[in-house]
């Protein structure tokens, strides 16, 4: 049985993901879905085996945090120090398979408490649910439900993969919250119609910056034309509204096709080009008394996706690219979000693994320009970089050792200049399967 926690996006507390080296590979059956944004190619809903699988897994680490953000400290002077800590948690996978669909439920969570009260403690976790069910011979319906909490900056890579809400280096917490559903209707073996909608929410905690919340509806014609090629046509429409400020709105149209190939049963490839429009309104308090000034402004650019990634027997390597709209950051609000992320998992034997990721991304700012007085950096972008290295081994059949080390370089913004932030841990784990866990 697999063990993993597999949040559409990414977004989680951690992402765990078993390797099976004796496991067969998946029959070659074409391109499938490979982004919620970028194609929704129907896969294979009726099974001919119904199959079940269940596996939990816990944890204990003890942790040192470096340049963790102080919690007590207004979003615009954050600073940061050096504390220990530890982490005590666990999760589950469950999977059941039924001949007219499936369903899952994912789970990973934790308490994190630090030795200095100064700094950000409480629970970490991501729940990803999934139900699919065969209505009829052509129509199939999908639904989703995700929660997912990550520190900042240990928590960078989940959420600079999500086309919703990213994180920044000075709140002590991101949260996003993401319900969603897909309606796809198969007329042919070859063509298909996909109509999907999302609604998110996203936090900022313990401070509450610029909050998020919106929703996106997706409608596309993808069409097979060989075995191991699919070409999609869609169209998106997504609408942002912030906390901070009530008046402030952004609605965002995006058209792109998208190209999706099997080089190999293991190797898949997919590109996505396009435009999108985004459409801001923002109200600005100016002047002695201040007066309320609304502005409105409509940025084009393009949209661009690519994704290749293998799996193999052992392990598995995925690198992906994308240009698109956010709905920012919590210190950005509506943004062109540039974004480059890479994946590697190595599980050579059954007892230990090794998994790494790294990426960048740069938001800006989409609508009117702000200015950070007597700074010298520019308030209208953010970038992030970040790496994680993963190290799981056996001890036995059930009890193993993990290790983490996480690094993220955030610009500190309105202050001027780049934050660095990170962690590195060492704990034992508790899986009810018999193969090493790999954890971001």
């Amino acid at each position: 049985m697999k063990v993993g926690l597999c949040l559409l996006f990414f977004l989680a507390v951690g992402f765990v993901q078993a390797q099976e080296p004796g496991a067969q590979q998946q029959a070659d059956v074409g391109p499938t879905i490979l982004s919620r944004t970028d194609m929704q190619v129907p896969a294979q809903v009726a099974r001919e085996k119904a199959g079940n699988s269940f596996d939990y897994f816990l944890f204990s680490d003890g942790y040192f945090n470096f340049n963790a953000p102080v919690n007590s400290q207004p979003s615009q002077t954050s600073s940061y120090g050096n504390t220990a800590g530890f982490d005590v948690g666990g999760g589950l996978d469950l999977v059941h398979d039924f001949h007219r669909g499936s369903v899952s439920l994912t789970y990973s969570g934790s308490w994190r408490d630090y030795t200095n009260s100064n700094y950000y403690s409480g629970f970490q976790q991501g729940l990803n649910f999934r139900f699919t069910y065969q209505l009829s011979r052509h129509l199939t319906l999908s639904l989703l439900q995700n929660i997912a909490a990550a520190p900042n900056g240990t928590g960078a890579y989940q959420f600079a993969q999500n086309p919703y809400a990213g994180s920044n280096g000075q709140a002590g917490e991101t949260r996003l919250f993401l319900t969603g559903g897909t309606l796809t209707y198969q007329q042919t073996a070859r063509l298909s119609y996909v109509v999907a909608g999302d609604f998110f929410v996203s936090q900022y905690r313990p401070i509450s910056v610029n909050d998020s919340l919106g929703g996106q509806v997706t409608a596309s014609a993808n069409y097979r034309y060989s075995k191991k090629a699919t070409v999609s046509f869609a169209y998106s429409y997504s609408h942002f509204t912030y906390s901070q400020n009530s008046n402030d709105v952004s609605n965002n149209q995006t058209g792109y096709v998208t190209y999706a190939y099997a080089i190999t049963p293991k190797t898949q490839f997919a590109v996505s080009g396009g435009a999108t429009s985004a459409a801001v309104t923002q109200a600005i308090l100016f002047g002695a008394p201040p007066v309320l000034t609304t502005f409105h402004s409509t940025t084009t650019f393009p949209y661009f996706s690519g994704r290749l990634g293998h799996s193999a027997r052992r392990g598995s390597a995925s690198f992906q690219a994308s240009q698109s709209i956010l709905a920012g950051n919590g210190a950005l609000g509506t943004s062109k979000s540039l974004s480059v992320t890479g994946t590697v998992t190595y599980s050579p034997s059954l007892k230990w693994a090794l998994s790494g990721t790294g990426g960048y991304q740069h938001l800006t700012a989409l609508g009117q320009m702000q200015t950070c007085s007597g700074q010298t950096q520019n308030c209208n972008t953010y970038s992030t970089g970040f790496a994680t290295l993963g190290f799981s081994y056996k001890l036995s059949r059930h009890f193993g050792l993990k290790s983490n080390l996480s690094y993220g370089l955030f610009d500190n913004y309105g202050n001027g200049g780049t934050q660095p932030t990170g962690s590195i841990s060492f704990g034992i784990t508790f899986t009810s399967g018999d193969r090493p866990v790999i954890f971001f």
